[in-house]
């Protein structure tokens, strides 16, 4: 059930990671790293099968936005993640996120994740239609495993992908074989931010995820662990700074935006 389990987080994470990776040419080591660390101390720190994952709405901007723009949307990125790692440290200190939590009512949280449930799902349907017998297979095997305690439905969507990208492309195949390992430490990324950087990772990629942020990253999942896990509780100003640090300590290092939501939070 654990192994099962551990799988949740993969189906948003992948896409985020591979769009920004192919399409915006981010360095893997920062957003790889910056993924790594905060998946191993969010562990440590809360006990519970926490989520880590890319901010939805700045990932969605940044990268249908690149091919316009791609050397400003990769510093306008690392702007985000810092703007996004203050202000949520600052509202988590100041009590702030709390505040604010309380004035928003259930229904309206449970609209937000609905929301973005239909959103992926309808996204999901778009992708399945460039090629229909794939997206088919993939939807009957996630169908038949989507109850089993036992068989990570997500993990064998991984390898059918893999297996099927590779023969439907075997240069694939050759490119993979001429990876190799290499060691090198991560590098301060935000040396180079201009404030062009800054105003639009503020303006256009930072302050449209915080109601998303808001609801679907602190307020439900804080319910959600509460929940669950009654003995572990946690509260909106641990969230909010655990968020801010995460995004201070990831868009230092070359990182993505990164938030407690939209994962694989719960018992399996």
């Amino acid at each position: 059930m654990e192994w099962a389990g551990a799988f949740g987080d993969l189906g948003t994470l992948i896409p985020f990671v591979v769009a920004y990776l192919s399409i915006l040419k981010v360095d893997p080591l920062g957003i790889l790293f910056g993924f790594g660390v905060a998946m191993v101390v969010t562990g440590f720190y809360y006990r519970t099968p926490f989520p880590v994952q890319p901010m939805k709405a700045i990932g969605a901007v940044a990268t249908t936005q690149a091919a316009q723009i791609t050397a400003i949307a990769m510093n306008a990125v690392a702007a985000a993640a810092l703007v996004t790692g203050a202000l949520w440290f600052l509202l988590g200190i100041t009590g702030a996120a709390k505040r604010i939590a309380n004035l928003i009512s259930r229904p309206i949280v449970l609209g937000i994740v609905l929301g973005l449930g239909f959103g992926f799902m309808v996204e999901g349907i778009k992708l399945m239609s460039g090629n229909w017998w794939i997206g088919g297979i993939g939807l009957a095997g996630t169908l038949l495993l989507l109850t089993n305690r036992y068989i990570p439905a997500m993990f064998l969507l991984l390898i059918f992908g893999t297996i099927t990208a590779v023969a439907l492309t075997p240069q694939l195949a050759v490119e993979l074989s001429a990876i190799r390992p290499e060691f090198r430490a991560p590098q301060f990324a935000l040396s180079g931010l201009t404030w062009s950087d800054l105003l639009m990772g503020t303006v256009f990629l930072a302050l449209p995820q915080i109601p998303l942020t808001l609801g679907n990253a602190i307020i439900a999942t804080i319910e959600e662990n509460n929940r669950l896990f009654p003995d572990r509780s946690v509260t909106e100003r641990k969230v909010s700074i655990s968020t801010g640090l995460l995004n201070l300590f990831g868009g230092s290092i070359g990182g993505i935006p990164m938030c407690h939501g939209a994962g694989g939070h719960g018992r399996p």
